[in-house]
């Protein structure tokens, strides 16, 4: 849970925002014994383990973790010539594996699990840093750790580590250096405190402003607290990742997705999310009435170049690779059709820390190398269930001019809508809609977003040469993911006139391989991943791990396997 994420609150301490609730039921009754010298750190660290254990006094708990620096801990000392002799690995003056030294870094460390007069779990580290990483480690491990507590198991945090890499990495940022030498203090315990919750990762929400008209949009670096040295070491590729969600969503959606592209130990990248609908400036805190009715034209023309232009300016990168779910992909294919060959002076404005200001900020050409479109609409030429509904009632009462939500709206009151509408023209396929279309769009019905938006949908959808999505686009590596989800039970309540075409239950497919097709590139895969549908708690393709992983192979190698099962092929139909 994070408190006040904008910092609207001005305070001493703004980095004590974060309260931490593992959402799991503890199956392991532990007595916790730590010991590094500094009771402060000790206490932190022993409050840490506490949320995943039930703490018990060493007769009655399943498993005895000793936690500690070298020296530290008698309970590890008394053990180490049998840990030795048995299990090749000890904790002297640093700590020794295979009977040889792990190595002489501070941030390496060990966590060891055997079987004696108790069940015992060892944590060390040579100095604070691996002891973080190995505590830290233990618990990422807690599936391995804490389950056949009578069986030998180590896991070590060696020279080329990333996770003990980043603690100290962590531990030597500026905020946090000046207590690093002062062990024995509370602010040095608050800074372990923060290491080991992940909350030394502050949210940095930076912003822009549009060219027409000012409006503030935000933008979220993931590696934000990591050094320079430490992200030019681990990140394998210079380009920076971008990921945009669509409809009735925020700039946070896809935040843990974000985070594992970033922290990825094969593959890490400098990643950045951005919001184009559903902000606080935006949609959210600006009241029925008072938010900007920005339209499709506005989120193509202004509002992702002065996104793209704050990354690279923020970044200083001219060229990324970007991820776009829904509309985050149609306004990104419309924007790079208009700017792609020749950039756009004037973008946008980004914030200068230097002085204060927004500056002005360009888009160069060709910002986009590899592009990911997932669940990307077309133009609408052939209809899914959801959208022929819309596209039914929107037309059969403009109710768009009566709305009572004001000018911006959730997902679930277009749903509500459609339903209230279907029941009056016909009600036996209102009593027969797919999820999708009954309960809303997104989780309880998403963030809200101008109704301008849907408008553009529905001329789309009733005028076949408007838009022609990804035509006259260069990208030099492109992939199409796509859902599939045939509502075959509706087809005998469907009118003769509606197309029951495989869809997403929004996207039908065909509009997908029509854009596939229209995007010029050397390197381009269409995939279908079965069973998945647009949006909605049950199988949604943002959420689904194989599209992730996916996503992730193709930012990595630029290609695209079968191994997370996905079909593919060149752009047709699948």
């Amino acid at each position: 849970v994070y408190v006040d994420p904008d910092n609207e609150v001005i305070e001493t301490n703004e980095k004590n925002n974060y309260i931490l609730v593992p959402l799991f039921e503890k199956e392991v009754d532990a007595y916790l014994n730590i010991s590094t010298g500094y009771e402060n750190i000790d206490n932190k660290i022993k409050d840490y383990l506490k949320l995943f254990v039930n703490e018990k006094p060493q007769d009655d708990a399943d498993v005895t973790i000793a936690v500690g620096l070298p020296n530290k801990n008698q309970i590890i000392n008394n053990k180490n010539s049998l840990t030795k002799e048995k299990y090749k690995w000890f904790v002297d003056d640093i700590i020794y594996y295979n009977n040889k030294p792990l190595g002489s870094k501070p941030y390496n460390g060990l966590v060891g699990a055997f079987s004696d007069d108790y069940n015992y779990i060892f944590v060390a580290g040579n100095d604070i840093d691996g002891l973080l990483a190995a505590v830290k480690r233990l618990i990422s491990a807690k599936d391995l750790f804490f389950s056949n507590l009578n069986k030998d198991k180590v896991s070590v945090i060696e020279d080329t580590d990333i996770s003990g890499i980043a603690i100290s990495d962590l531990l030597r940022n500026p905020s946090n250096f000046p207590y690093y030498e002062k062990r024995g203090t509370i602010m040095f315990a608050n800074v372990v405190e923060r290491v080991l919750n992940n909350n030394n990762f502050e949210i940095s929400i930076k912003t822009v402003k549009t060219y027409n008209d000012n409006t503030t949009l935000r933008l979220k670096n993931i590696n934000t607290d990591y050094s320079q040295n430490f992200k030019d070491t681990i990140t394998t590729n210079p380009k920076p990742v971008v990921l945009s969600r669509g409809i009735h969503s925020n700039l946070l959606e896809w935040n843990d997705f974000a985070k594992d592209i970033a922290t990825d130990k094969d593959s890490a990248r400098d990643t950045w999310l951005i919001e184009m609908v559903g902000g606080p400036t935006i949609d959210e805190d600006c009241g029925k009435y008072d938010c900007p009715d920005y339209t499709f034209s506005d989120l193509k023309i202004y509002y992702w170049p002065a996104l793209i232009a704050g990354v690279q300016n923020y970044s200083g990168k001219k060229q990324l690779d970007y991820v776009g779910f829904s509309l985050g992909c149609s306004a990104a294919l419309e924007s790079l059709e208009l700017y792609q060959s020749t950039g756009k002076l004037n973008a946008g404005y980004v914030f200068d820390s230097i002085t204060g200001n927004y500056l002005p900020a360009d888009l160069s050409s060709n910002p986009v190398d590899t592009f990911v479109a997932v669940a990307c609409p077309g133009n609408f030429t052939r209809l899914s269930t959801f959208m022929q509904a819309f596209n039914e009632t929107f037309g059969y009462v403009n109710w768009s001019t009566r709305f009572i939500y004001g000018n911006h709206i959730k997902g679930n009151h277009i749903n509500k809508e459609i339903i209230d509408t279907l029941k009056i023209i016909n009600p036996k396929l209102a009593d027969n809609l797919p999820p999708i279309v009954k309960f809303g769009l997104g989780k309880e019905g998403g963030y809200r977003m101008s109704m301008d938006i849907y408008k553009a949908f529905y001329e789309w959808i009733n005028d076949p040469n408007q838009p022609k999505l990804g035509y006259g686009v260069d990208i030099n590596n492109f992939l199409v993911i796509q859902g599939k989800s045939r509502n075959s039970y509706l087809e005998n309540s469907l009118p003769h006139t509606w197309n029951n075409l495989e869809s997403d239950t929004v996207v039908s497919t065909f509009d997908e391989s029509e854009i596939c097709t229209n995007i010029d590139s050397d390197n381009k895969y269409y995939a279908s991943f079965e069973g998945l549908v647009h949006g909605g708690p049950i199988s949604a393709i943002p959420e689904d791990p194989n599209v992730q992983s996916a996503i992730k192979e193709f930012l990595t190698t630029e290609k695209l396997s079968t191994k997370f099962n996905p079909k593919i092929n060149n752009c047709e139909i699948i």
